[in-house]
C-alpha cells in the first residue's frame, strides 16, 4: 500500500533507504557510479560538482533529467525516488491527461 509523502519546503535529495544519488545509481546500475562519471554526466567540473552536491537543493530537475539521460534510466522514476513528486501526484496527473484526451472533441 503506498503511502502520500507530503513535504513542506525543501524536498529530500534522498530516496526512502537515505540514499543520495550517488548511491542511488550504483544501487539502480549494479555497480560503483562514480563521481567523475556523475560530474561529466553533468557536464560540469570536478570542483563544480564537488561544490555544487553540497547544495541543499542537488540535485535539481535539469541535473536529474541529465543524469537519466547518461545512465539510461527513467527521468520519471527518478523522480519519484527522490522525492520530486509522489505516485500519487504521478497516477492523479495521468489519470487527468486520460480524461481531458478521452474527452477532447474529434474533428
Amino acid at each position: 500500500m503506498a503511502t502520500a509523502v507530503s513535504y513542506r519546503g525543501r524536498v529530500p535529495r534522498t530516496d526512502e533507504n537515505g540514499r543520495h544519488l550517488g548511491a542511488l545509481l550504483s544501487y539502480l546500475l549494479d555497480g560503483r557510479v562514480t563521481n567523475r562519471q556523475m560530474y561529466r554526466a553533468l557536464g560540469i567540473s570536478s570542483s563544480g560538482y564537488y561544490r555544487r552536491v553540497k547544495q541543499d537543493d542537488f540535485p535539481n530537475a535539469d541535473e536529474l533529467h541529465k543524469i537519466a539521460d547518461k545512465f539510461g534510466l527513467s527521468f520519471t522514476d527518478l523522480q519519484v525516488r527522490l522525492g520530486f513528486v509522489t505516485r500519487e501526484d504521478l497516477e492523479g496527473y495521468v489519470g487527468r491527461q486520460r480524461l481531458s484526451i478521452g474527452s477532447a472533441p474529434r474533428g
